[in-house]
């Protein structure tokens, strides 16, 4: 499976902004982490279709939006907490 970390759309509103990370190996698992956070608005992902391919290379469909995480670099201690989770094949 290939899939890089420039193959993902970071969705972003505000002036939210973070890092694409993909790790992972083998032939069916990528993990993708959103680092190096900053700003105030929302984060997700997408995968256009045709990046990622299987072993045997069949291009992906396109995969999201993902969920959002809020992201709030502005308030008080103890907000601005968020869990965003997306999967795709």
């Amino acid at each position: 499976m290939t899939l890089a970390a420039d193959d993902i759309v970071l969705n972003a509103t505000g002036d939210a902004l973070g890092t694409i990370l993909v790790s992972g190996s083998g032939a069916t698992l990528r993990t993708v982490t959103i680092q190096d956070i900053s700003g105030d608005g929302t984060l997700g992902i997408s995968v256009p279709e045709g990046t990622a391919s299987d072993v045997v290379g069949n291009l992906a469909a396109a995969a999201g939006p993902s969920n959002t995480a809020l992201v709030d670099n502005t308030g008080g201690e103890g907000e601005g907490e968020g869990e965003g989770e997306g999967e795709g094949e």
